[in-house]
């Protein structure tokens, strides 16, 4: 392998490597999926003192039509 590019790699992995330490932190995740989730968001914003991330994620496999909140489907 030439050596620049193996420098430049080398590089690069340092970069990823030392960037994801730096921008990732530690959090609890609890699955709320289903009719679970607004009832335990709504308890969550009620009891919050400071803030809350609140983050959701919809994970389609195949051709599955989604029904968004405003009715229209994707």
């Amino acid at each position: 392998m030439n050596k620049k590019i193996m420098n430049f790699t080398l590089t690069l992995l340092l970069i990823f490597t030392i960037t994801g330490h730096v921008l990732s932190y530690q959090a609890e995740v609890t699955d709320i999926s289903g009719d679970k989730y607004f009832p335990e968001v709504k308890k969550l914003i009620a009891g919050a003192k400071e803030s809350i991330t609140i983050a959701m994620f919809i994970i389609v496999y195949g051709n599955i039509k989604i029904r968004t909140g405003n009715g229209k489907t994707k």
